[in-house]
């Protein structure tokens, strides 16, 4: 199959592994990644190295959407377009790919988010006491273009639905406005899951260690990208963990290392986490060996909860109350989890007591929701996935 991978940010080794690229060359595949990072978040810096690119694939960089035609072209010559610039549908960032696509005709597949609680609530769902206060916020933070593109009807916006979707557990079915009668279910897991499963099978010694799953949260891109009610100033976020951390090395007797977020960069500034271990891309093995992950809303949690290690869930009240999503998320999360929400803003007042013990029922049902589907075939992630297409898409005769 000829195959067009859409992205939205430069694409990293890291993409290539978990979005299948390399999967789907080792069997045959022809790839092409059209990278539409610039036009479509043109607010942020776009770092790109392509250093890791394989022979077999090709990268196509839109620097501007001044050539819709080429883009339409590329999707022309595509058996299926995997589209990763969309999580909840379409928007003012993803409708000229959508159009484009439509134009084209080409099939394509769509990836369900990694909700982990992270999705916006609608208003009827906030408790009656906050509704006022988060009403009020987000008109404030509403583009009013995107509202209106996000509740067309994707017809109405001559955009078609997707061929097939890919779940990863019972809550990332939830409504995508892009799926349609039409539109293929494949049940799969998360591909941190992939990644679960290598690791589980190497024989790690513990180590008397808690893990922070760094975000990277003052400087992050993404963070950027999102209009929100509350900046998250670095000289106090960072004087909060370094705080919480001197806590639990003298009080648990613990020692805190750093699992630095992809993104991250401390080269030049270790002494904002308290020139502590900061370690890069072992996230999955740092947390099999640990006794405690602390952390704050975040994909990574999978981990912990796969490895069946303590969470403690952290926050700052800049973090919480930056959007309602972010609200949101972290009480969904802190439930979900079956663990306290802690606010370290104050760290002198946050207990540790009970922060090494975890609900094996919570961790169980967070696997269901967000980790891996009950009707997930076995095998990693994108065989699932490509056994699937090969088997739907493959020319008459070559099946």
């Amino acid at each position: 199959m000829n195959l067009v991978y859409v992205v939205s940010r430069p694409p990293t080794r890291r993409d290539g592994e978990r979005y299948g690229v390399f999967r789907a060359l080792e069997r045959g595949h022809a790839i092409t990644v059209a990278d539409v990072s610039r036009p479509t978040f043109p607010m942020l810096p776009v770092h790109r190295d392509l250093a890791w690119v394989p022979a077999g694939v090709a990268i196509d960089i839109f620097d501007d959407w001044s050539e819709p035609s080429r883009l339409r072209r590329l999707f022309e010559a595509a058996d299926l377009v995997i589209l990763l610039n969309q999580s909840y549908g379409p928007a003012r960032n993803n409708l000229k790919v959508l159009r484009q696509l439509a134009a084209a005709g080409t099939p394509y597949l769509i990836m369900a988010p990694n909700l982990y609680g992270a999705r916006v609530p609608r208003l009827g769902e906030v408790p009656v006491g906050r509704r006022l206060a988060v009403a009020l916020r987000r008109i404030a933070l509403i583009d009013p273009l995107n509202s209106i593109i996000a509740r067309l009807p994707p017809r109405m916006l001559g955009v078609p639905s997707a061929r097939y979707i890919v779940v990863n557990g019972l809550a990332s079915c939830a409504a995508n406005p892009l799926v349609g009668p039409e539109t293929l279910t494949i049940a799969a897991h998360a591909a941190d899951y992939d990644i679960f499963l290598r690791v589980a099978e190497q024989r790690r010694p513990a180590e008397n260690t808690a893990v922070f799953l760094d975000q990277f949260v003052p400087f992050h891109p993404d963070m950027q990208a999102v209009r929100a009610s509350r900046t998250i100033d670095p000289e106090t976020y960072y004087a909060a963990l370094r705080r919480l951390f001197e806590r639990i090395e003298a009080e648990l007797g613990l020692e805190v290392v750093v699992a630095a977020h992809p993104r991250a960069d401390y080269e030049d500034r270790p002494e904002l986490l308290g020139n502590r271990r900061i370690i890069r891309g072992m996230t999955a093995e740092m947390v099999a060996s640990c006794r405690l992950v602390l952390s704050h809303v975040s994909t990574a949690l999978g981990f912990a909860v796969l490895f069946k290690k303590p969470v403690m869930l952290i926050v700052t009240n800049d973090l919480y109350y930056r959007t309602p999503a972010h609200m949101h998320a972290n009480q969904e999360t802190a439930v979900t989890l079956g663990t306290p929400l802690h606010f370290i803003d104050d760290c002198d007042v946050v207990s540790l007591a009970d922060v090494l013990s975890y609900s094996e029922a919570a961790y169980e049902r967070y696997v269901t929701h967000y980790l891996r589907h009950p009707q997930a075939g076995d095998g990693l992630l994108w065989d699932i996935v490509f056994d699937r297409l090969e088997a739907d898409l493959a020319p008459r005769g070559q099946a």
